[in-house]
């Protein structure tokens, strides 16, 4: 298994910290964009797109990056959004045309969900769970982008998860 493309085994066993993950510029969702060749299925209509968007990395296994945190985010295979995987049957994905995620094939990921802990984590907090279709959205300015739910994002009660950004890579 690489990290190349989303992993094919059911929870991919392993620990570790995944870079390649940016911020979509037309719906806001975070995606898997280590893979050069497609970029996943956004809901503003073609591939997700990022021009300005940091570079970040999640956790997956035991690894939570020393920062209080939640497990059970996936990464969609037809979608490469990301999602909580608990409410896989109530989500939205924009490639399975109003059907939900599958994060069958997954890591199980761990996002922080405070700022701060040590100051050698550089963490950017703004980032929130929609409450229609379950992706990770950056809702930090109140621009909800675009839910393949219909109409804008929509956070609720979200936690504010706070994602890792090497300092050393844009």
């Amino acid at each position: 298994m690489t990290d190349d493309a989303p992993h094919t085994q059911a929870y991919a066993p392993g620990s570790g910290t995944q870079i390649g993950w940016r911020v979509c510029d037309k719906c806001y969702g975070l995606f898997y964009a280590n893979n050069q060749s497609f970029f996943g299925v956004c809901p503003a209509v073609g591939p997700h797109h990022w021009v300005t968007s940091l570079l970040y990395g999640l956790g997956y296994g035991t690894v939570n990056l020393g920062l209080p945190s939640q497990s059970g985010w996936t990464v969609c295979d037809k979608c490469y959004v990301l999602f909580y995987f608990e409410a896989q049957g109530s989500s939205v994905c924009p490639a399975a045309l109003g059907g939900p995620h599958n994060g069958s094939y997954s890591f199980n990921y761990n996002l922080p969900t405070s700022q701060g802990g040590p100051s050698s984590v550089p963490t950017q907090p703004g980032w929130r769970v929609c409450d229609k279709c379950y992706g990770l959205f950056y809702g930090k300015d109140r621009n909800f982008g675009i839910c393949p739910a219909a109409g804008p994002h929509h956070w609720g009660t979200s936690d504010n998860y706070c994602l890792y950004s090497p300092p050393s890579v844009a």
